[in-house]
């Protein structure tokens, strides 16, 4: 071969160089590429002098010896810089690395071969079946994820195979991947995964267990304190209606009262004024000498007012000292046949003044009533007196008990008397109430029996129950429970 010809071989090969320098400066990071490029400055220098040499006749060499210099300068100085951006590089890796290393998250890098570059020390923490770091980077994306993805997913133990190609698809898609994965001990891990731009992809791991268990117990805590507001807001609602019934009730029980004193004040002031009225007769001698017979009549008129105003006052008290709590009761066995004879005999006279039929049958087998003996008369006697009084002349007033499946006593009152509708049973039952028909209100009696009666069946523990309509009579059931164990 010529010198020409070698000369030419040898500027080829150093432009060769200096192109691939070139080419290979285009893929490195920003800071390698100035370094790389005086590289191949020097070696188009020696291009230079072998195609100097070549082509001019120099008889001091200077045509070569200038181009070798300047490129032996351009490629020293390129090596130069070259040398200190991988220095320079290198303790930039070792610090990155270090600061990963210390990183509360676990990182891992894949190439664009889908192959382990890198993973830090808490990747290691957290996932401990993996191989350790000298040993993954020889492991690719699908190989590192059939190895530990039965320990790691608990969707994994549903469909392994298919859990894998799942991830994967997602780690190929090219997109940014944030998602939260489970295992099966219950700690909850944050996995973000982003592709770098040489086609890699580089995925981090956050244990987010703790967040998850102080979310839980936030929402526990916000779902019971919903709950208490619920609760505290039903219970005002609750407490406000009850407030508003009370004050109706109390409002209602005031109306009561007031026409309660008024209807008292009328019927306290009729048997006065009877007394007072035939006793002046008496005492004035209005028909002459005290022997006169009507003198007779007027004392009896008198002795009537005064049982009359007896009654009233008695039952006032009652009342009385049934709001208060001061009534009290001595329940014994009571024979109820015994109850009914005493009753007939108080009330037949009265029964036959209206010319009403009145009769009191005590069924074979009804057992003693265990109740207090003058209560137990009080309530059936005025009970059956209610009925004679609001029966018309020629109607009937039977009264009947029998014994309870229970073993108690149950005695019931029907009367074919005027009747009453519903809301008047329920005003007849209330204390200090009185039922406002008319053809009631104008009767004898201030409406204190029907309420006497049922707080002293509930003294008892017994019941009182009325079934009325108007014009179709009325029927009352009171039953007293057997004695208590």
């Amino acid at each position: 071969m010529t010198s020409f010809q070698s000369d030419a071989v040898q500027t080829f090969l150093f432009l060769s160089i200096a192109f691939l320098l070139v080419w290979i400066s285009r893929t490195h990071a920003p800071g390698v590429r100035p370094g790389l490029r005086w590289m191949a400055a020097g070696f188009v220098g020696f291009a230079a002098s072998e195609a100097g040499h070549a082509l001019i006749a120099d008889r001091y060499g200077l045509a070569e010896l200038l181009p070798v210099a300047a490129g032996m300068a351009l490629f020293a100085i390129g090596l130069l810089r070259f040398t200190r951006t991988l220095n320079t590089s290198t303790t930039t890796s070792e610090m990155l690395r270090s600061a990963l290393d210390t990183s509360s998250d676990g990182v891992w890098l894949y190439d664009s071969n889908e192959r382990v570059v890198f993973t830090n020390n808490r990747y290691h923490e957290l996932n401990p079946e993996v191989p350790p770091q000298d040993q993954i980077t020889t492991y690719t994306m699908e190989e590192l994820l059939r190895l530990n993805q039965r320990t790691k997913d608990v969707k994994a133990e549903i469909a392994p195979e298919s859990r894998i190609q799942e991830i994967l698809a997602e780690r190929r898609s090219g997109r940014e991947i944030v998602k939260e994965v489970t295992r099966p001990n219950g700690t909850t891990y944050l996995i973000r995964a982003k592709p770098t731009r040489d086609g890699g992809l580089l995925v981090l791991q956050t244990d987010i267990t703790a967040l998850k268990h102080a979310q839980h117990d936030l929402l526990e805590a916000k779902s019971a304190l919903e709950a208490a507001n619920r609760d505290l807001e039903r219970n005002v609602r609750d407490r406000t209606q009850e407030l508003r019934r009370a004050l109706l009730q109390a409002e209602m029980a005031n109306r009561s009262k007031t026409d309660f004193l008024a209807n008292m004040s009328h019927e306290l002031r009729t048997p006065l004024n009877s007394i007072i009225g035939f006793a002046g007769m008496i005492s004035q001698r209005v028909y002459g000498p005290v022997g006169d017979d009507r003198y007779l009549e007027c004392a009896r008129y008198v002795h009537e007012s005064g049982m009359h105003l007896l009654e009233l006052i008695n039952e006032v008290l009652d009342v009385a000292r049934i709001e208060a709590g001061q009534l009290t009761i001595a329940p014994q066995y009571v024979g109820v046949g015994d109850v009914f004879r005493e009753c007939a005999a108080m009330l037949t006279p009265r029964a036959s003044s209206k010319d009403i039929a009145l009769t009191f049958e005590a069924a074979p087998d009804t057992p003693p009533a265990f109740a207090d003996s003058l209560r137990i008369k009080q309530i059936v006697l005025n009970l059956a007196e209610n009925a004679i009084k609001f029966t018309p002349n020629g109607g009937s007033v039977a009264v009947s008990s029998e014994a309870t499946n229970e073993g108690g006593v149950r005695i019931t009152i029907r009367d074919t008397g005027i009747g009453m509708t519903a809301p008047e049973v329920e005003r007849a039952l209330e204390r200090f109430g009185q039922v406002g028909s008319g053809h009631m209100v104008s009767r004898e009696g201030v409406g204190l029996g029907l309420a006497i009666c049922k707080s002293l069946m509930e003294l008892h523990g017994g019941t009182l129950g009325i079934d009325s309509a108007p014009d179709a009579g009325t029927t009352v059931t009171i039953v007293f429970p057997p004695r208590p164990a």
